[in-house]
């Protein structure tokens, strides 16, 4: 058990858990609402990349085939490199220098999600209150959100196409950040979080305010 932990005048400290469920279905909205709004720069974007490519292919002399294998194998690469080794050490080095501001002791690490090791950082400390736990996890949903649609409002073509996909896929990748901050809504404002680590796994707690 962590030093100070639980905290005087709270109930016996209970294990927080996720819901798959509840994570996907968060998703699944994200990924609608932000794929309606962002449908129309996306496909003139993608539209203006064709055309690009189209005639850079023409310029050097490439078939259709290749052309087109070229195009979308670049495209895909493209799009991966943007998420792998931009977007997602943005997202989250945001939650670090968050939780880092917040005295939360923030820490790198992975998780298992949907049989896939996810990229995380989680604040090992204990004490954390309700507001500290909403602000470190809202912060890349809102910081990169904001910063696509500013490039979105100044910009057209495939830059704007750019800023689309990226303001869609942040958000629907900020699925279980924005579950956690749901479910925080609805509890005790006085409810106290303790991350730590226990036989080679974190593990989360709560407690509230005994009555």
């Amino acid at each position: 058990m962590p030093i100070n932990w639980p905290p005087e005048g709270h109930t016996e400290p209970k294990k927080y858990e996720r819901s798959e469920r509840g994570v996907f279905a968060v998703m699944l909205v994200l990924i609608g609402i932000f794929g309606v709004t962002t449908y129309q720069p996306i496909a003139t974007g993608t539209e203006t990349y064709v055309l690009l490519w189209v005639d850079f292919a023409a310029s050097i002399g490439l078939s259709a085939l290749p052309a087109v294998f070229g195009g979308v194998a670049i495209f895909a690469g493209g799009l991966f490199v943007l998420f792998r080794r931009v977007v997602t050490p943005i997202h989250e080095r945001i939650h670090y220098e968050v939780a880092r501001q917040l005295d939360l002791n923030p820490d790198y690490g992975y998780e298992e999600m949907w049989f896939h090791k996810n990229p995380r950082v989680i604040a090992l400390s204990t004490g954390i209150s309700v507001g500290e736990n909403m602000a470190m996890l809202i912060a890349p949903f809102v910081g990169i959100g904001l910063l696509s649609v500013g490039v979105l409002l100044v910009s057209n073509g495939l830059v704007a196409g750019v800023a689309a996909i990226v303001l869609w896929v942040n958000s629907a990748s900020s699925a279980q950040d924005l579950y956690h901050y749901l479910r925080l809504l609805r509890m005790d404002p006085e409810t106290k979080f303790a991350n730590f680590e226990r036989d080679g796994e974190i593990r989360t707690e709560y407690v509230v305010p005994e009555q």
